[in-house]
């Protein structure tokens, strides 16, 4: 999904991305401040601030060189505006995405 979106894995803050996605898809009801950007720096070596805001740069970057297409398909109720979403919204969309992809391979592994 980062990669579809145009995230490209030399930022640090593509890391930060996925581990805070997993996170969210895991744990929908994570506190982002508290709970999820601490999290994140812990697990990549940095701290929560230092996570953000590599998720920000990483943000950005895709942003910058987006195919509106692609990011229309992930964030529909943003069709027509051209303003990107935050990092909880994306971090949001794309772990409640994971979490469905997921659950369907789960369940149909198990019937």
């Amino acid at each position: 999904m980062l990669r579809a979106l145009g995230f490209s894995s030399k930022h640090i803050g593509y890391r930060c991305l996925f581990e805070a996605i997993r996170m969210i898809a895991n744990n929908p009801n994570q506190l982002y401040t508290k709970e999820l950007y601490p999290a994140v720096g812990e697990k990549i070596g940095c701290n929560w601030r230092q996570a953000e805001r590599d998720i920000r740069t990483a943000m950005e970057s895709a942003w910058e060189t987006r195919d509106m297409i692609v990011w229309q398909e992930f964030f529909p109720h943003r069709i027509g505006k051209n303003t990107k979403p935050t990092n909880s919204a994306l971090i949001s969309t794309l772990g409640q995405l994971l979490n469905k992809r997921l659950a369907t391979r789960i369940h149909s592994q198990q019937t």
